[in-house]
C-alpha cells in the first residue's frame, strides 16, 4: 500500500502514523509499516516503534532497552505525560523479567522525577503500585522466589518449587501459592477454601491486583456451581472490607438476587462409559438441546469457560436472562453477551442441569452457528473425556479421582484467562506453555518461541514423558503475554485418540493419524457418508463460501441418489458461473432423471461454447461428447416409470432366476439391485424386440418398452445389450440368455426386503426409518460404526466379505463379528474397498431391508 506514496513528501506523516499505531498498540498495522519504511524514520520514532512491537511479542528486555535509549538520547522529544507512560511500561517490563530489585529502585526514582515535574500523586498510582509490589517481592529467599513466581504466573516453576518448600514458608505464602495452583489445576473445593482464608486473614497483605484476582477466582467457582446464596454472601463480605479492587461486585449482586431461588448446577449422566457423536472436521460439533428444544449444533471449545447460546435460542426456549450487556473475550474478539440461567443443556443422555451461561447478542458480527458453544466448565464437569475419530467418549466419572494430590505432576492447567493450556517442552528442554484450543482450525506457533524450528513442516514437543509431533504449524508473530502458540484441531486429529483427564489434569494421546481436512478440497472421490456427517461443521463459520456450500450439498445429494436435487444445484452453480460447476455432473443427473432432451441441450450448448465459462479449456470435451452421445440415444424416449394395474404394493420373487415378461413375452431374469444398469443378451433383445438405440465405447444401448413383474409394470427401461458371449454367460441366467434387471430399474421401488429364499419389492416403506445410512454412486455403499469412527462397505450380491481392518463393526445397531472376513491385501496404487454381501447379512440376521426412499439399511 506504500509503494505509490511519494516518500519525500510524506515521510513526516508516515512517521506520525507509525507513532500513533505504536501509542495505541495497533501492532497489526504498525508491523508492516515499520518493516517497509522504518529505516527512513527518525531514530527516536524507530525506537518507539520497536518498543511497541517488542512489548506485543513479550520481549521485555528489548522493550526496556528501547525505553532507556529514548529517555537517554531524546529527552527533548519526550513530554511529561509520555515520560509517565514510558515509565509505566518499563516498570511492567522489569516485573515480567523478574527484576524486582531494579523495579523498586526505578519506581522510587521515577516518582521523585515526575513529582518535580508537577505530576500529582493520583497520576502516579500505577508506579506506586509497582513500587509497593517490588518492595514486597524482592529478595532471593524461598518465600520471595515463590511469590515472584505467583506474580509472574509461571505455573509449573511455582508447582515444582512449592512442593519442595511448602513446609518452610509462612501461612500467607502458602495460601498465595495454593490459590494460584488450585485454580490452575482445577481443584475447585480447595480454591474456595484457600481464597476465602487468604482474603479474610491477609487482605491487608494483598495489593489491589492480587485482591481482585482472588475475589474473581472465588466468585467464578460459586457462579459455575450455581451457589447463588454463597455468591451473595461473598459479595456482601467483600463490600465490608472496604478495600480497593476491580472485581465486578455489582454483577455478583445482580446474579445472586436474580437466581437466588434457583437450584445448584447438577450433572445427570448414564452410568459407565458413554459415547457422543462429533464431527471430524473443524469446528467440532455435537448435537444437543436447550430445555428440551429441537436439535442444536453445539461447538466444543476449551478456550472459553462458560457455555454460550444464541439470542434466538434463548428467546425460543424462554431462557431466563439478565438485561445487562457485558463484553466477553472470545476467539472472535470481544462480543456482547448477557448473563443467563438455563434449566437444562442436553447432549444425548447427558444433562447439565441449572447452568449459568451467556446469551450472545444477535448484533454481534459472528456467524449464528458459532453462538452455541459448550464451554470448558461443562467439559471439565464430565471428568474424563477421550476424543476418538468422530466420537467423544465420556468415561465413568467414578473411575477418576477428583481429589488430586497436590504433589502430582500435571500436563494441563487453566490459564489466568480461563483457557486450557498444555505444559509442553521443546527438544531444547525449554518450557513452552501452549493453549490447547479445540475450537481453533489450525496449529499456530509463534516465531519467537520456536526460533530453531520455525522453518520445519513438523515440530516435536514433549508433554509429560511422551514426545508428540505438531504437523504443518502456521507460524505467526507473537500476539501477547505468555502466548507461545495454539494447538488446534489438526493436533487433536493427529491421533486416533486423545484423552483429557480433568480429574488428574493429565493429557494422553495414542495412535498416529493423518489429518487432512477436506474443507475447500471436496472431490467426487470423497466419501459421501463422511461429507454428510460433517456437513454442518464444513458449512459453519462462513469459512466455506456459499457456492462451495452448494457444491457440498450437491455431492451429498449424489450420494443419496437424489438426482433431481443434484441437477437443480448444478444449474444454480452454472448460472452463478461458479468454479465448482461441473457440466458432466449436471448432464448425467438430468439423464438419470429421465430428462434426456434437457440433458442433450445442455451438453450440446457447453460443447458449442454457448454458455459463458471461466475454465472452458479445462473441460474434458471427450467425456462430454461421450455422455452427449448416450443422451442423444434416448432424447426421443420417455423417462422410466413404474405402474401397478391393481392396488398391489409388493412383488415377491424367489432368489435366483425368476420369470418376468419383457414386451409381453415370458423371459428368464435375475433381479440384481447391485448391478448399475439393466443388461440383456443380444439374442434375447432381438427375440423380445428390444429397441436398439446405438453403440458407444464398446457398449450397445437400448430401451425396453415394457417389463412386467407380477402386477407391476416398468416402462421405458434403459438397458445395455450384451454382445460378448463370455460376459453374457457370466452375468445372465441360462447360459447367457435372458435379462438382468439392475439398479436403474429396481430403484423405482421404494423398498427391497431380502429373506433367505425370497426377495420382496415394495412401493411403500416401513414406518421405521432408522438403520444404517445408504449411498449410491455406481454401486451401493452402507455406513457402519467402528471403535471411535466409521467404515464404509460396498454391498454386493456375491459371497465376498472383505475388509482392510478386521476390527468388529456395528451395522444398523447390530454387532457384526469380522472373524470370517477375508483380509484384503492392498496392491501398489490400488484403492481398498471394504465389501460385504447381502446373502451374508441375510444368513446372519434373517432379513435385510434396503429402504431406498430414505436411503437406510435395516437388519432383521
Amino acid at each position: 500500500m506504500f509503494s505509490t506514496i511519494s516518500f519525500a513528501q510524506n515521510k513526516d506523516s508516515l512517521a506520525h502514523i507509525a507513532v500513533e499505531y505504536a501509542a495505541h498498540s495497533n501492532i497489526a498495522a504498525l508491523r508492516p509499516l515499520n518493516k517497509k519504511m522504518g529505516k527512513h524514520f527518525p531514530h527516536h520514532v524507530q525506537l518507539f516503534c520497536e518498543m511497541a512491537i517488542a512489548r506485543s511479542e513479550g520481549r521485555y528486555k528489548k522493550m526496556v532497552e528501547c525505553i532507556d535509549s529514548l529517555r537517554l538520547w531524546y529527552p527533548k522529544q519526550i513530554q511529561t505525560k509520555t515520560q509517565l507512560s514510558l515509565g509505566e511500561l518499563k516498570a511492567e517490563g522489569l516485573r515480567q523479567m523478574g527484576e524486582y530489585k531494579k523495579l523498586h529502585q526505578f519506581c522510587k526514582d521515577e516518582i521523585k522525577i515526575l513529582k518535580r515535574k508537577g505530576l500529582r500523586t493520583n497520576h502516579l498510582k500505577e508506579l506506586y503500585h509497582y513500587q509497593e509490589k517490588a518492595a514486597r517481592l524482592l529478595g532471593n529467599d524461598k518465600r520471595s522466589q515463590l511469590l515472584q513466581l505467583v506474580d509472574r504466573k509461571l505455573i509449573y516453576e511455582l508447582d515444582s518449587l512449592y512442593n519442595k518448600e511448602r513446609e518452610h514458608v509462612d501461612e500467607f505464602t502458602r495460601l498465595r501459592c495454593e490459590v494460584t495452583l488450585s485454580k490452575a489445576f482445577h481443584r475447585d473445593t480447595e480454591l474456595l477454601t484457600k481464597s476465602k482464608a487468604l482474603v479474610q486473614n491477609f487482605k491487608d497483605s494483598l495489593d489491589t491486583e492480587e485482591l481482585s484476582t482472588c475475589i474473581k477466582a472465588h466468585a467464578d467457582i460459586l457462579i459455575m456451581k450455581g451457589a447463588w446464596e454463597d455468591l451473595g454472601a461473598w459479595a456482601k463480605y467483600i463490600k465490608s472490607i472496604k478495600r480497593s479492587h476491580t472485581a465486578p461486585i455489582t454483577v455478583y449482586d445482580k446474579l445472586s438476587k436474580k437466581f437466588s431461588s434457583h437450584p445448584r448446577f447438577h450433572l445427570e449422566r448414564p452410568s459407565g462409559d458413554y459415547v457422543l457423536n462429533t464431527s471430524y472436521e473443524w469446528p467440532l460439533l455435537l448435537q444437543g438441546s436447550v430445555n428440551n428444544s429441537d436439535s442444536i449444533g453445539f461447538i466444543l471449545t476449551t478456550d472459553q469457560p462458560y457455555s454460550l447460546i444464541s439470542e434466538q435460542v434463548a428467546q425460543q426456549q424462554q431462557v431466563e436472562t439478565i438485561n445487562d450487556t457485558l463484553l466477553l473475550s472470545t476467539t472472535h474478539g470481544f462480543i456482547e453477551v448477557s448473563p443467563a440461567w438455563i434449566r437444562q443443556i442436553s447432549l444425548g443422555k447427558i444433562h447439565f442441569q441449572n447452568v449459568f451461561a451467556y446469551v450472545v447478542h444477535s448484533s454481534n458480527d459472528i456467524p449464528a452457528q458459532m453462538s452455541n458453544v459448550i464451554g470448558l466448565n461443562e467439559m471439565m464437569a464430565l471428568g474424563k473425556i477421550t476424543f476418538l475419530p468422530e466420537r467423544l467418549l465420556i468415561s465413568d466419572k467414578d473411575k477418576g479421582n477428583a481429589n488430586v494430590a497436590n504433589n502430582q505432576e500435571h500436563d494441563l492447567y487453566i490459564s489466568v484467562q480461563n483457557g486450557l493450556y498444555i505444559h509442553a517442552t521443546d527438544l531444547m528442554h525449554k518450557t513452552q506453555p501452549l493453549n490447547f484450543d479445540i475450537s481453533c482450525p489450525n496449529n499456530i506457533l509463534t516465531k519467537k518461541c520456536f526460533t530453531e524450528s520455525r522453518r520445519n513442516k513438523t515440530l516435536a514437543i514433549h508433554i509429560g514423558d511422551s514426545q508428540y509431533t505438531i504437523n504443518r504449524p502456521v507460524w505467526v508473530e507473537p500476539k501477547a503475554l505468555h502466548y507461545n502458540g495454539i494447538l488446534g484441531v489438526p493436533f487433536l486429529r493427529n491421533f486416533e485418540q486423545v484423552t483429557l483427564d480433568f480429574n488428574q489434569m493429565k493429557f494422553k494421546a495414542s495412535g498416529k493419524s493423518s489429518y487432512v481436512p477436506v474443507r475447500g478440497k471436496f472431490s467426487y472421490e470423497t466419501n459421501k457418508f463422511y461429507l454428510a456427517r460433517n456437513e454442518e461443521a464444513l458449512s459453519t463459520g462462513l469459512i466455506v463460501d456459499p457456492e462451495e456450500t452448494q457444491f457440498l450439498r450437491l455431492l451429498i445429494a449424489l450420494g443419496k441418489s437424489n438426482r433431481e436435487e443434484a441437477a437443480a444445484i448444478s444449474k444454480k452453480l452454472r448460472e452463478a458461473n461458479s468454479d465448482f460447476y461441473d457440466p458432466y455432473t449436471e448432464g448425467e443427473s438430468l439423464f438419470m432423471c429421465g430428462k434426456y432432451q434437457e440433458a442433450c441441450q445442455l451438453l450440446q450448448g457447453i460443447i458449442n461454447g454457448n454458455f459463458p465459462w471461466n475454465d472452458l479449456d479445462e473441460i474434458d470435451h471427450n467425456m462430454l461428447k461421450s455422455l452427449l452421445s448416450k443422451c442423444q440415444f434416448y432424447q426421443n424416449e420417455h423417462p422410466l416409470r413404474l405402474t401397478a394395474e391393481t392396488s398391489a404394493s409388493e412383488y415377491e420373487c424367489e432368489n435366483g432366476t425368476t420369470d418376468i415378461r419383457v414386451n409381453n413375452k415370458k423371459t428368464d431374469a435375475v433381479l440384481d439391485l447391485c448391478c448399475p444398469m439393466t443388461e440383456i443378451s443380444a439374442k434375447t433383445a432381438k427375440k423380445k424386440k428390444v429397441k436398439i438405440l446405438g453403440k458407444q465405447d464398446g457398449a450397445t444401448y437400448g430401451i425396453i418398452s415394457k417389463i412386467e413383474l407380477g402386477d407391476f409394470t416398468l416402462e421405458n427401461v434403459p438397458c445395455i445389450i450384451l454382445t460378448d458371449k463370455v460376459q453374457c454367460q457370466k452375468e445372465l441366467p441360462l447360459k447367457g440368455k435372458g435379462i438382468r434387471l439392475g439398479s436403474n430399474a429396481l430403484s423405482a421401488f421404494k423398498q427391497v426386503r431380502y429373506l433367505p429364499h425370497t426377495t420382496i419389492y415394495s412401493t411403500h416403506v416401513d414406518n421405521n426409518s432408522q438403520g444404517a445410512n445408504l449411498s449410491y454412486i455406481s454401486h451401493w455403499n452402507v455406513e457402519t460404526k467402528t471403535k471411535g469412527g466409521y467404515a464404509t462397505f460396498c454391498l454386493t450380491n456375491n459371497s465376498n466379505v472383505t475388509r482392510q481392518n478386521l476390527d468388529s463393526i456395528e451395522m444398523a445397531g447390530q454387532a457384526i463379528s469380522t472373524t470370517k472376513f477375508e483380509k484384503q491385501q492392498k496392491q501398489k496404487g490400488e484403492k481398498i474397498t471394504n465389501c460385504i454381501s447381502i446373502p451374508y447379512l441375510v444368513s446372519k440376521f434373517g432379513a435385510v431391508t434396503l429402504n431406498i426412499e430414505n436411503m437406510k439399511l435395516q437388519l432383521k
